[in-house]
């Protein structure tokens, strides 16, 4: 087995809870100081190496699409799912795209971290399992459990086994095995029943791999969105590249105006063309590329893009 040179991103949901954000966009292109998100992951993997990405779409499948047309270092191959397939039916959906290929990498576009996804491939060609799940200690969100030989044995308190080591966080991040791929049924499914049944039935086909003291966060509603704007900008979290984080809390995109009476305070992250009028009062806030915000604004805790205001908390 050789090591996988493509991987692919879901990136088919709704986004839900990111709502309203998402009835502009869809999540995987909600930016993040000024970059979709999804970028984001793919600059992470072609750093590691992967030369051919997958993203399968659906909500706003439209925008994702123009997207990849004007990404450049890399090939990117889109799956559409004209009705969604759920986290393994969209996997299943690349199976043309990965043909002839052992293993393959799998990553969630709404997550952000500095876990190279490399790290899970020397396990995964050691071992030999069906699946590698990069894990990551977050107390809020542990329910994946492992035992002492770093199996995965449980996932959402289902199976309830005696033997638990430790409890953790799935990252987004995997290594999936060519006879996994073939195991995931026609038609639209869910990667946690399909990975509970196999841990039933073959213990040891899901191990894990711990990213010990990572950078990672779950982007899944506007204050989680919001903090991970905090955490890059004030508390510096290498979330993203670290050679994008501005030395203070302020990330400015290109072309924006930002009129010299505003205050700024917290953390700011303002999109490319953009306008800040006169008399504004910012305070931890994400502007969106192209957005006026109109003299005398008081925002705090704010997401702002052309035409809405959201606040978080």
């Amino acid at each position: 087995m050789v090591l996988p040179t493509k991987a692919i991103i879901l990136a088919a949901g709704y986004g839900t809870r990111l709502r309203p954000l998402t009835d502009h966009v869809p999540k995987a292109l909600v930016p993040l100081m000024g970059t979709p998100l999804v970028r984001h992951c793919i600059s992470r993997l072609v750093h590691d190496g992967i030369t051919a990405i997958g993203i399968n779409t659906h909500h706003h499948a439209q925008l994702v699409n123009q997207f990849a047309s004007e990404q450049h270092d890399c090939r990117l191959h889109i799956s559409h799912e004209p009705s969604i397939l759920g986290s393994a039916g969209g996997i299943g959906g690349f199976r043309d795209f990965l043909a002839g290929d052992d293993c393959f990498i799998v990553c969630n576009a709404d997550s952000v971290s500095n876990i190279s996804c490399a790290q899970c491939m020397p396990e995964f060609l050691r071992c030999s399992p069906l699946v590698t799940m990069v894990l990551t200690d977050n107390p809020t969100t542990n329910n994946v459990c492992i035992n002492a030989r770093q199996e995965v044995i449980d996932l959402r308190d289902t199976l309830r086994p005696t033997d638990i080591s430790a409890r953790l966080t799935y990252t987004g991040i995997a290594c999936m095995s060519r006879e996994f791929l073939d195991m995931i049924p026609a038609g639209a499914s869910e990667l946690v029943p399909l990975l509970l049944e196999l841990i039933s039935q073959k213990p040891g086909c899901v191990r894990a791999v711990i990213a010990h003291n990572a950078a990672w966060r779950d982007i899944g509603t506007i204050d989680s969105y919001l903090q991970a704007h905090r955490e890059i900008l004030l508390e510096r979290r290498p979330l993203v590249d670290e050679n994008r984080i501005p030395p203070d809390a302020l990330y400015i995109g290109d072309n924006t105006s930002i009129d010299e009476d505003c205050t700024c305070t917290g953390f700011l992250s303002i999109g490319s063309n953009a306008q800040i009028g006169p008399g504004c009062s910012l305070h931890n806030c994400v502007i969106w590329d192209t957005t006026t915000v109109p003299a005398n604004s008081i925002l705090r805790n704010a997401v702002c893009g052309p035409g809405f205001v959201i606040n978080g908390r």
